[in-house]
Formats: C-alpha cells, sequence, structure tokens
C-alpha cells in the first residue's frame, strides 16, 4: 500500500499476470527516442508509443484487463468508450454502453 495515495501498488506476480491476460488483445506499442528533443533538452527521453494502440491510448489497456477481470454478473453493466468500439470483437460481452451526464 502506498503511504502517500493509499493505492494499492502491485507486486512483479501481478503485473505478469495481468500482462498475461491482456497480451492477446492488446498491441505491443513501441518505444521511440527524438534526436532533436533531446540535444533542446539535453537529456536522454523515451516516448512509449501508446497512441498505437487499438483505442488510441495507453487506457485501452487498463481497461481491457477490467473487463476481462469482472465478475460475470458484472458484465451486463457495459463497459468503459475505450472499449466500444472494439470490445464486441474481442470478446462476447453484451452490446451496452454506459453513458454518464453531468450533474446539475
Amino acid at each position: 500500500m502506498d503511504k502517500t495515495t493509499g493505492q494499492d501498488i502491485p507486486d512483479k506476480k501481478r503485473l505478469l499476470k495481468t500482462r498475461e491476460v491482456i497480451q492477446p488483445y492488446v498491441h505491443r506499442t513501441p518505444v521511440l527516442t527524438c534526436s532533436t528533443l533531446e540535444q533542446i533538452t539535453g537529456a536522454t527521453l523515451y516516448f512509449k508509443c501508446e497512441n498505437f494502440q487499438k483505442g488510441g491510448a495507453f487506457k485501452f489497456r487498463g481497461a481491457s484487463h477490467a473487463v476481462m477481470t469482472l465478475p460475470e454478473d458484472q458484465l451486463s453493466n457495459g463497459w468503459p468508450p475505450t472499449l466500444q468500439e472494439t470490445t464486441p470483437r474481442l470478446w462476447p460481452l453484451p452490446p451496452k454502453c454506459v453513458a454518464y451526464r453531468p450533474i446539475s
């Protein structure tokens, strides 16, 4: 448990299990560098290109894992907008999306 945030910090075993669960459904995205930005900053920079992920963002990894590890009785509640487009092709889930509206 992180004392600052109060959030659970996953150990290596949990991270490897998560990777195993989502691996068939996500792209392995590249890590790139940019010599121009490195010259400007004077630092070595690495860019994890999650914009190449299905869904266009890193959120796809977390949302995929969340959906795939939900108990069966909770799957009928829908899934996050990040997964709306890809979920029906990947998993046999009910085609339902939950949209949130602002509270006035």
